[in-house]
């Protein structure tokens, strides 16, 4: 990845995901990088399946939600940047930087401001 191998890298992951179905970082990065390549729908089936793989695991849910409002449908990826924010320890209180997070993504993508904004003040009161 570092020496911007991305076609390489995607096969590469491909590969470690066949063999280690449950791996975070591998589905996160094979993600990251077919989102850059305008693979929406690719990055999309690696985040679900790794999802399934993974439940309750906060980045997983994050990056789904976010590749769903990149590809155009953030109807389907706010609830999992919901999902992601929760705090189990206190499920009441939310994560602030993901809050800001998915409020700049939604602002940044122009879609669902009011959401964008809740989002945002509940990050400063949190």
């Amino acid at each position: 990845m570092y020496l911007n191998r991305k076609d390489e890298c995607i096969l590469e992951w491909r590969k470690l995901l066949k063999v280690d179905p449950k791996n975070r970082d591998a589905a996160l990065n094979l993600s990251s990088l077919l989102l850059a390549a305008d693979k929406s729908t690719d990055a999309l089936v690696v985040l679900e399946s790794a999802v399934r793989q993974s439940p309750g695991s906060p980045s997983l849910e994050m990056a789904l939600g976010e590749a769903y409002v990149k590809s155009g449908d953030a109807d389907k990826g706010i609830p999992h940047m919901n999902e992601a924010m929760k705090n189990e320890a206190d499920p009441k209180a939310l994560d602030p930087g993901m809050l800001n997070d998915a409020a700049y993504l939604l602002a940044m993508n122009n879609t669902h401001l009011d959401q964008a904004r809740l989002f945002a003040e509940k990050a400063i009161a949190e």
